[in-house]
């Protein structure tokens, strides 16, 4: 018999919960030299290097999940003859961390690596290091079984009381870049001299097998004519991709965010054709309902239980969305007569609170503003931001993640003043912790002694339960309840017990 101590409503209870079976933070150092090809222009001053990370391999087995990877860096220099340059470079990675427990099945791992610092530096007129720091959140889940375990010849009269709990249920999922070509008619100077791409994330949803994503790719062109003028060209080019991913059935709230690691630019007959590699990343979670064993015994024989207290996680949420940051700031030191050519933004998260209701993520966006004059240079200043999204129900934020690329940047110039605003899309996912303690081993043995009273009336001791005197009584606890005219519903609560002095067994 099996007595439900949860009357929330859930879809069909499974028996199968996914557990962590690593949770852990690393970072790898990477130092390389690169040496630019002779059609390569020489490198006079490094301006700025940002890097990205398109999506590892991933290989467990032995006790361990490992990734490999490439880091793309992205070099934006003056040459020799004091022209704007780029190029990109890449280093190969490596990270690997054991699993704990037993439990292997329907293993899943992801390492949602971070770059945390890159700094180069020119060795020769063609020669640079490049040293970079990523940092590693490696998490990897596997299904445990939670139904008891049993010991011995189990008769009638068995009664089980249980739970029907809420537990996350979390995919991730990543897929090889695929590639989106667009050609730029009209644009015919000889020389590209930056190529630069955003991904703005528009909508998201769960696909059987995988996640629906779409948005567009924000494109940006400097050309350089002849005379040695910038040309600026910009376009919002369309993208619609599904992720492959372990999705079936209903519930799933989605995530998703990517990355551009290569623009490859070649003339054409009437213009410039694009050629931009897109890697895509996603993560769905859901709470699938799971029934737990709380407790058990036999109304016939001696029963010995073992129990255990599972660690798991309930999905609070997980989605996308966008917000604006703004402001200014006084920098010293700014060139005569300069202008600003172009500007870039990262966002990084700080911390996540709940306050009124409301999820709330603050942090601080890095400007990166590329001036013209003389000569150009890079100037960099950081603005605080504060987001609000999604509502609270019941737990607070635990566990989470916060994706973060800024977009549609703007940098004016003010004599030493310099104001700057983005819009930033973000691709949020929260858990909160859960711990539950369940029955994973049941024991039966010898008969109960049969030699009782026909009835017996038993005080009520305060803070007693219908279920645990059922329990000591070894007694049916649905024929205590209909003898005694009491609501089942509330079997362990002693809530449900108020106002009674005795009880008939």
């Amino acid at each position: 018999m099996d007595i439900n101590n949860n009357e929330m409503i859930f879809a069909r209870a499974v028996d199968k919960i996914r557990v962590p079976v690593c949770d852990k933070t690393l970072l790898t150092e990477l130092s390389d030299d690169f040496t630019l090809p002779d059609y390569r222009a020489e490198i006079r001053r490094l301006l700025k290097i940002t890097a990205s990370l398109p999506a590892p391999a991933v290989y467990t087995g032995g006790g361990s999940a490992e990734f490999s990877g490439d880091a793309v860096y992205h070099v934006l220099y003056v040459g020799g003859d004091g022209k704007l340059y780029s190029v990109d470079l890449t280093s190969m990675y490596e990270a690997a961390a054991e699993l704990e427990g037993d439990e292997r099945d329907g293993l899943r791992a992801f390492d949602e690596a971070e770059i945390e610092s890159i700094v180069g530096r020119v060795t020769a007129p063609r020669k640079l290091n490049i040293r970079c720091r990523l940092r590693h959140r490696i998490t990897a889940t596997a299904e445990r079984d939670v139904d008891v375990e049993t010991v011995g010849a189990a008769e009638e009269g068995i009664v089980r009381l249980t739970e029907t709990c809420p537990v996350a249920e979390t995919v991730y999922a990543d897929d090889d870049p695929g590639e989106i070509t667009e050609m730029l008619n009209g644009v015919i100077d000889p020389r590209v001299a930056l190529a630069d791409a955003t991904v703005l994330m528009s909508q998201v949803a769960p696909r059987e097998g995988g996640i629906l994503c779409s948005g567009n790719l924000l494109l940006s062109i400097f050309s350089e004519s002849e005379d040695g003028e910038l040309h600026k060209t910009e376009r919002k080019l369309p993208f619609e991709s599904v992720i492959p991913a372990d999705i079936s059935g209903d519930g799933w709230d989605c995530r998703a965010w990517g990355c551009v690691p290569e623009i490859r630019t070649e003339p054409a007959a009437n213009g410039l054709e694009c050629r931009i590699r897109l890697s895509l990343f996603g993560e769905a979670q859901r709470n699938l309902p799971v029934k737990l064993t709380r407790d058990v015994y036999s109304t016939r024989q001696c029963c010995e239980v073992e129990s255990e207290q599972i660690e798991t996680a309930v999905a609070e949420y997980c989605g996308i969305g966008n917000f604006t940051v703004s402001g200014s700031v006084e920098l010293s030191g700014l060139p005569e007569n300069y202008g600003i050519v172009y500007a870039t933004a990262t966002a990084e998260p700080e911390e996540l609170m709940a306050e009124n209701g409301r999820y709330i993520l603050t942090g601080k966006c890095r400007f990166s503003a590329l001036l013209g004059g003389e000569e150009y240079s890079c100037r960099e200043f950081e603005l605080p931001f504060r987001y609000e999204f999604g509502s609270v129900e019941g737990n607070e934020a635990g566990d989470h993640s916060a994706k973060l690329s800024c977009h549609a940047v703007r940098v004016r110039g003010d004599g030493n003043t310099l104001m700057a605003d983005a819009e930033i899309s973000a691709a949020v996912r929260i858990q909160s912790e859960s711990k539950l303690e369940a029955v994973t081993r049941a024991g039966f043995g010898d008969p109960l002694d049969a030699e009782h009273p026909l009835y017996s009336v038993v005080y009520v001791p305060r803070g007693e339960s219908l279920w645990s005197i059922s329990k000591k009584y070894a007694a049916d606890p649905t024929a205590v309840a209909e003898a005694n005219g009491l609501r089942i519903g509330a079997l362990s609560s002693p809530e449900a017990l108020e106002g009674v002095n005795f009880l008939i067994i």
